[in-house]
């Protein structure tokens, strides 16, 4: 019988024949045969990239396995695995998904096959690509996970098939912003394909890695050098697919990232040359309604508009809503990019609608789309990465109509839709795993918080509403401290029902994690993104220990799910509504000032009780030259000629704003971007022309108390241990370094020591004594731990930044900022007299990356630390006032405070430059009262109460003569 008849045959079977008995035998075998046929036919015409043919046979098969329950699993599982992968390429993503679960289903029935589990692994291969597809990247994780888990139970790290899931993972990553992870899984993917001979099938691994580092290099940065490095990598990679099969997929994609690389190096004639090429091909390949076209023509359009071709732009904008989809999520936001970009280049009265009609295809539970002045509630907005992309696209556009009519409610919904940008940011952060991609993360975001804060200042101008300051407050919270921020809460709520050895296993595999990475990456994740090639075996040993990391997160999610979701999850731990609660009776007599960091203004928010505001300070040459001056002169111990009007101009633009409005004694600085490393106490106040020496100056310090914070959301967290009298205690450590010849001596340090031994009780070790294992294995919970020691600073990759204790057996005595963020060292406050203890990389989103900040993440809350080196002399003098302050019952903030003033009352001329005491400052918690004052007030109020008691009861009965 022909080959045609036999698909003849086979339709007839589908269309005419009812119910779902099996046949007779004879018709058994006519069935078995035209399967044969269909699927043989169907995988033919997917050889020749015939997709819409290939799926007509194959779906033909495919009902008559599932209505006789066919049980030939060779057949079955060609049919539905070639039938799942056509719908793949066809963009059908939920059909294919349905597909492959049911060869799933049918993979569980078979008893006798040896291979069973690496088969199912290769369908959660696929359904995961499915769900990349559809954007649902939790999904696709999820499933390429449980892929994982069987191939590591096999021991195949070096298995091709493992290969292909890692480069199928780092495609998910990519599109999650998760680059680190990304780059690492095509690490081992390279890994696994040195391991093995050369072949079309290690090609092919080759020619995907080319593409995907290719992809890194044009999202991350999109800097020259790196657009460059990424051409290569697609030429490289192209050539390879143009040798094994020039009508693979990928060949689209491979032209399609030519095209975004030349339009990013402004090459637009290259770039349309390209993306025509990504156009035909894939026209040929898969049809003029192909959906993958909608992407190519929004990309299409962005190169016409750079040339000014605003009509041809429109077309291909117009053809690209005009393909036909179904309800799969990213083929909608092709669309919804579409009508955006239609908007960009509409005239202003038309913005309005092709936003409603954007805002309809992507909430279509929202009833309220044809209102571009409302958004839909939290409820209604899915968790995705490119929800922070639409809206703040929306945002920019209602941006535009303010700036056309002046219309305050434009402006109030642009800035909502920048906010609900930065909280979909923050999601998506949070699903990142490690330390540096989620600092890489917050560095992408550092945009959005920018144009949020110049919105949000503009319309509290016009409003001066009280709601509208709350924006400003919120939006600069969520710039700061997003890490620890987050570390904090999860903290805070992970530890119920959780046993403890679950979270020893945890701390134990992430501390081996970041380890090995301060090993691979030699900058931070601000500076780098590629690891260290000469990294070799340590690499592996990462990867490996990310993979024990996977394994356990899987039974974490069968264990404690809740757990594992609010640790690991995407779910927003912070407060849904947009505002920091700050509580003003904490504010009596102080001023909270919080500063924003923008390209080109400081932004100044500020709070005391009864009293707020803010107000925006242009980033003047005069400015910033000031700035840099103070810097200089700080670090100086001869100081600098300029230091006196710097310090006076930058008090003049930053400082007396506030004070003038604010009157303070207490001022709480809460610093942004480069004012990280300014002590503000050492500025002045006025140009005292009378003035001959550095003790003559009228230093902020002798007229307000000054303290620090991380965030203003941070300000109402628990902070203080409540300690009661007597109760405070120290652990202090004073190593010699007699056996470090390079490291100079700190003969002041154990008089440090000495000095807080007279003062508290406590644990002191000192010389050899002082060792990093005495500190990790502190027994009891000290107050204070106060580490007078050196410091090593590293620049390039702050994690590496150590302090320098005395070595033993068991550690090297280098406490770095990476082990730091594994520890609970569970004091109330870390005192580091060593060099440099605050000083560290500005990461936007973050703050400084330093030494004290480590401490923070040990569960110490509060840090007294240093911005530069200072002499031991100086360290030591200031640190017997601080330690006799607190036992005068002072709080950490006025002990420091009133430390320096009475240094600076002692100090000659010379050593009154603040390079000498400007250096340590307090970062931590403010306590409501000063304790002394409180006592006394206590002390009046309870012999008022006990006169007017003894006077009540004279008058109840009197004294009878």
């Amino acid at each position: 019988m022909s080959k045609t008849l036999w698909i003849v045959i086979g339709i007839a079977f589908i269309w005419f024949q009812s119910g779902s008995r099996l046949p007779n035998s004879e018709s058994q075998e006519e069935l078995i045969e035209t399967l044969q046929v269909l699927a043989s036919s169907g995988k033919t015409f997917y050889s020749q990239n015939k997709l819409d043919s290939a799926a007509f046979y194959l779906d033909s098969a495919n009902r008559l396995i599932n209505r006789y329950h066919i049980l030939d699993t060779a057949l079955v599982q060609e049919t539905k695995n070639t039938y799942g992968i056509v719908l793949a390429y066809l963009q059908r993503n939920g059909e294919s998904i349905k597909v492959f679960e049911e060869l799933n289903a049918f993979y569980l029935q078979v008893e006798d096959d040896p291979h069973i589990k690496t088969k199912r692994a290769k369908v959660f291969n696929n359904i995961a690509i499915n769900y990349n597809f559809l954007s649902d990247y939790e999904q696709a994780i999820r499933y390429f996970d449980s892929c994982l888990v069987i191939f590591n139970d096999r021991s195949l790290l070096q298995d091709k098939q493992t290969q292909t899931l890692y480069l199928n993972k780092a495609l998910n990553q990519l599109d999650l912003g998760d680059y680190q992870s990304a780059l690492e899984n095509i690490e081992l993917s390279r890994h696994i394909r040195g391991q093995n001979s050369v072949s079309s099938q290690d090609q092919y691994a080759l020619m995907r890695e080319n593409l995907i580092y290719a992809e890194v290099l044009l999202e991350i940065n999109q800097d020259k050098e790196d657009i460059l490095a990424a051409i290569k990598h697609l030429h490289e990679g192209i050539a390879i697919l143009r040798a094994i099969n020039p009508g693979d997929y990928y060949h689209g994609s491979f032209l399609g990232l030519l095209s975004k690389a030349h339009y990013l190096l402004g090459a637009y004639e290259e770039a349309t040359d390209y993306a025509i090429q990504t156009q035909n091909f894939l026209i040929s390949s898969y049809g003029d309604k192909y959906t993958g076209l909608i992407f190519r023509y929004n990309e299409y359009a962005k190169i016409l508009v750079a040339q000014g071709k605003i009509d041809s732009a429109r077309h291909y904008l117009s053809k690209a809503l005009e393909i036909p989809v179904q309800a799969d999520a990213n083929k909608t936001m092709y669309k919804v990019q579409a009508l955006l970009q239609l908007a960009d280049i509409a005239n202003l009265d038309s913005i309005p609608m092709f936003v409603s009609r954007a805002t309809d295809l992507l909430f279509p539970g929202f009833s309220d789309t044809t209102d571009i002045l409302r958004n839909p509630p939290p409820n209604l907005i899915p968790t995705h990465p490119y929800m922070g992309a639409f809206f703040t696209k929306k945002g920019a556009l209602l941006h535009k109509l303010y700036q056309q009519n002046g219309r305050v409610d434009y402006l109030v919904q642009a800035l909502d839709c920048y906010m609900i940008a930065i909280r979909e940011g923050g999601r998506s952060r949070k699903g990142l795993m490690t330390l540096r991609s989620k600092a890489t993360f917050s560095n992408l975001l550092h945009d959005s918080f920018s144009q949020a804060m110049a919105l949000a200042h503009t319309l509290y101008e016009k409003t001066g509403a009280d709601t509208d300051l709350e924006k400003i407050l919120w939006i600069s919270d969520q710039s700061k401290s997003a890490l620890l921020k987050e570390h904090l809460v999860t903290a805070l709520t992970t530890s119920i029902g959780v046993p403890q050895q679950v979270r020893i296993e945890e701390l134990e595999l992430k501390s081996k994690i970041i380890q090995l990475e301060q090993r691979v990456y030699s900058h931070s994740a601000a500076n780098q993104l590629w690891p260290d090639r000469e990294g070799g075996s340590v690499m592996a040993e990462l990867l490996e220990a990310k993979l024990d990391f996977d394994r356990w997160l899987r039974k974490l999610d069968d264990k404690y799910p809740n757990y594992r979701q609010i640790m690991y999850g995407v779910s927003y731990t912070e407060q849904e509504e947009k505002r920091v609660n700050i509580n003003e009776n904490r504010l009596k007599g102080k001023t909270l000032i919080d500063y924003f960091d923008s390209e080109r203004t400081f932004y100044i928010q500020y709070i005391t009780k009864g009293k707020k505001g803010a107000i925006a300070v242009e980033k003047s040459e005069k400015l910033m030259s000031a700035i840099a001056n103070v810097r200089i002169a700080l670090s100086d111990p001869k100081g600098h000629e300029t230091y006196e009007h710097a310090a006076k101009l930058m008090y003049d633009h930053l400082l007396f704003p506030v004070i003038r409005e604010t009157s303070p004694d207490h001022i709480v600085i809460i610093p942004d971007g480069i004012l990280a490393h300014i002590p503000f106490e050492a500025l002045l106040d006025s140009v005292d022309h009378a003035a001959q020496t550095f003790k003559d100056y009228p230093y902020l310090v002798h007229k307000y108390r000054f303290s620090y914070h991380g965030a203003l959301s941070l300000l109402e967290r628990p902070q203080h241990r409540k300690i009661e009298d007597g109760e405070l205690s120290v652990f202090a450590m004073a190593p010699t370094y007699n056996d470090q010849s390079s490291l100079a001596k700190l003969p002041n340090a154990a008089n440090e020591v000495v000095s807080i031994q007279d003062i508290f009780p406590g644990q002191f070790l000192q010389g050899s004594n002082a060792t990093e294992s005495s500190l990790k294995q502190m027994t009891g919970k000290p107050t204070i731990i106060h580490l007078a020691v050196h410091s090593a600073i590293n620049n390039q990759n702050p994690l590496q930044s150590h302090l320098i204790l005395s070595p033993d057996s068991s550690n090297d005595g280098l406490l770095h900022t990476y082990e730091l963020l594994s520890m609970n060292l569970d004091a109330d406050l870390i005192c580091l007299s060593a060099c440099n203890s605050g000083f560290g990389e500005l990461q936007r989103g973050e703050g400084v990356m330093s030494l004290a900040r480590g401490f923070m993440y040990a569960n110490v809350p509060n840090v007294l630390m240093s911005l530069w080196a200072v002499p031991d002399k100086a360290t030591g003098d200031i640190m017997k006032s601080f330690y006799a302050e607190l036992r005068n019952g002072r709080p950490y903030d006025q002990a420091i405070h009133q430390a320096k003033i009475a240094y600076l009352s002692n100090a000659d001329e010379h050593l009154s430059n603040p390079f000498y005491w400007a250096s340590f400052i307090y970062m931590g918690d403010i306590p409501n009262d000063d304790p002394i004052a409180v006592f006394w007030w206590w002390v009046i109020g309870g012999l008022v109460l006990g006169g007017a008691i003894v006077l009540y009861y004279n008058k109840r009965n009197p004294i009878k003569e």
